[in-house]
């Protein structure tokens, strides 16, 4: 587009803009290269943000057979419209029909040398313009075309493979967390509630003597709410001495009970055991 309009200005004898623009124009083909070529072989992304990283790209022609397809192994036409692709007696059927890196490197190399012609010489009528105006408008254009939806389709095709591994991680995940609640947690939930049911009838066939803890507190408390609060301090002292002295007594007491009571229930569980070993 830009040589375009160099020709147009050569023809209109605007020499100053003609100038600028040659200049302009060589400094793109230059960016131009650059850009192709990383695309094909990776390297550093040019940036506008000077306080950033270099970003350094892969080669993403080569990421996908099918877009290294259209750029070196394909020998078709790459027009949109197969009706209108050059016939076999064009000079440019061979690098048309070639992949779409020779049309490219033969776009690069006519206007490399349009723009280093003279003034007088960047006519419409050059050789090394025609290739641009008769072949690349249409065909490296459209060609290009071809080559984005391709890189686009397989793009999209791996984030498809991808969204179906994480549905399929997913509905894994969920079917073990089934197996576990299922296979583990409910028969374990099951078995503690029947040994703590078990616990709790043994609990309750224990004598009343049994029960330390509830013997100790209940001393504990009644030897508090029978002091009157209006004492000093060295009485309630003493009285709490007297209360530790006797709360220990109690519980001396209540254990030797205990272990009584604990002895005559085991001796009673293993009486009952043979009397039902020994039906007869």
């Amino acid at each position: 587009m830009l040589a375009n309009f160099v020709v147009f200005l050569r023809e209109h004898e605007f020499a100053a803009q003609w100038e600028q623009l040659n200049v302009a124009l060589t400094n793109d083909l230059a960016n131009m290269k650059y850009q192709y070529y990383t695309l094909l072989y990776g390297g550093v992304v040019p940036t506008m943000l000077t306080d950033e990283p270099p970003v350094i790209a892969p080669p993403a022609v080569f990421q996908a057979q099918a877009t290294a397809n259209v750029f070196f192994q394909t020998d078709e036409c790459l027009r949109l419209d197969k009706s209108t692709c050059l016939p076999t007696t064009s000079p440019w059927y061979k690098v048309t029909h070639s992949g779409l890196d020779a049309q490219f490197q033969e776009f690069i190399k006519d206007m490399e040398q349009f723009s280093r012609l003279p003034a007088i010489n960047q006519t419409i009528d050059t050789p090394s313009y025609q290739y641009n105006w008769r072949v690349a408008a249409i065909d490296l254009y459209e060609g290009l075309h071809t080559a984005s939806d391709t890189f686009v389709g397989t793009t999209l095709d791996a984030l498809g493979k991808l969204q179906t591994l994480h549905t399929i991680l997913l509905i894994s995940t969920l079917g073990l967390l089934v197996y576990l609640v299922l296979v583990v947690l409910v028969p374990f939930r099951r078995q503690l509630l029947t040994e703590s049911g078990r616990i709790a009838g043994l609990l309750s066939q224990l004598p009343q003597e049994a029960d330390v803890e509830g013997q100790v507190k209940s001393l504990v408390v009644a030897a508090a709410i029978a002091k009157p609060k209006s004492e000093t301090t060295s009485k309630n002292w003493s009285i709490a001495k007297g209360v530790s002295a006797a709360a220990a007594s109690a519980a001396r007491a209540a254990a030797t009970r205990a272990a009584g009571a604990v002895g005559n229930f085991k001796s009673k569980l293993a009486a009952a055991e043979r009397v039902a070993s020994n039906p007869g």
